[in-house]
């Protein structure tokens, strides 16, 4: 009875770890959908979030911060808040782990805000336009929001230490007053090829775990057809 309480153990112990291959590519981003802190004052649509006001990330800014917002304010992709970089050489940014040497992808929304006047020009209707810097470890790039509903983008990079940081910025556009990108759903993702699925993942079952698994689910199948032939 000891040794096949023992078997049935070392069996859950070794499908447990198995299952935990399937969930090591986790989400490396704190709050990629800016929900907290949550803009609840009544009558306000957003905030001004300096430093590190914004949870999980740094702000950085010549004026008010991350501009925090809500639906009222401007469209949000999922949730229920988002961000704008306000002003030229505005920036957020965050530092996660990384393994040297993997691939990841980073994912977000972007979109314009419809206000592409100047001062005291007033709003000029959509469809809008907005830029954003974007730079994650070695790998950088721009991107463009064409109009006020979000659209995915994604970048791949491979990690080149054991912390990575992944900064938006809004970069000064001379000829285009009012670059107001507005961002939502940051995610990082370890980039798994089909062919390495099962690469160094931590922690991986040993061959000896996996010949239990086998040998444990036979057993269990013995026991089945056993039961079944004492009942007849």
């Amino acid at each position: 009875m000891h040794h096949r309480t023992n078997s049935l153990r070392r069996l859950f112990i070794g499908v447990s770890m198995l299952a935990s291959i399937g969930s090591a590519q986790a989400q490396l981003i704190v709050d990629g959908g800016f929900e907290v802190p949550a803009v609840t004052d009544p009558g306000v649509t957003w905030v001004g979030l300096p430093g590190a006001g914004l949870t999980g990330w740094t702000s950085f800014s010549s004026l008010r911060g991350a501009i925090l917002f809500i639906d009222p304010f401007s469209p949000v992709s999922e949730g229920k808040q988002a961000v704008e970089l306000e002003v030229p050489g505005d920036s957020i940014s965050q530092s996660f782990a990384t393994v040297a040497g993997a691939t990841y992808r980073l994912s977000f929304d972007l979109s314009a805000y419809k206000y592409q006047g100047g001062p005291g020009l007033g709003s000029a209707p959509c469809p809008c336009t907005s830029v954003v810097d974007v730079s994650v470890g070695s790998a950088s790039a721009t991107f463009w929001g064409n109009n006020e509903s979000y659209e995915a983008r994604s970048l791949d990079f491979t990690a080149d230490s054991s912390f990575t940081t992944l900064t938006f910025t809004n970069p000064s556009v001379p000829t285009h007053y009012g670059n107001y990108p507005h961002l939502d759903n940051v995610s990082v993702f370890e980039v798994f090829p089909e062919r390495l699925a099962f690469r160094d993942v931590s922690p991986v079952p040993e061959p000896e775990t996996y010949a239990l698994i086998l040998g444990g689910l036979a057993l269990l199948r013995w026991r089945a057809k056993s039961s079944v032939r004492r009942q007849a």
